[in-house]
């Protein structure tokens, strides 16, 4: 089994730069991750009206269960 060398320009001589693609695993995760993050803020701005009202309502049913009263804002 070989073990894999980076490829070289054999016309540079011997300061020739590596060409490895190696690291581009890395630009393709952090690529993904935002746009993962982008997608979840996406759908929080979209459900954001929604999503308020029922953590205000959880909020209510919780401070009324409680102490008999809500302090939600």
């Amino acid at each position: 089994m070989q073990d894999h060398q980076p490829d070289t320009n054999p016309d540079d001589g011997p300061l020739a730069r590596r060409y490895d693609d190696r690291g581009a695993g890395l630009v393709e995760y952090a690529l993904l991750v935002a746009l993962i993050v982008l997608t979840c803020v996406g759908a929080m701005t979209y459900f954001s009206e929604a999503t308020e009202e029922k953590f205000t309502d959880s909020c209510e049913a919780i401070g009324n269960a409680m102490t008999g009263s809500s302090n939600c804002s």
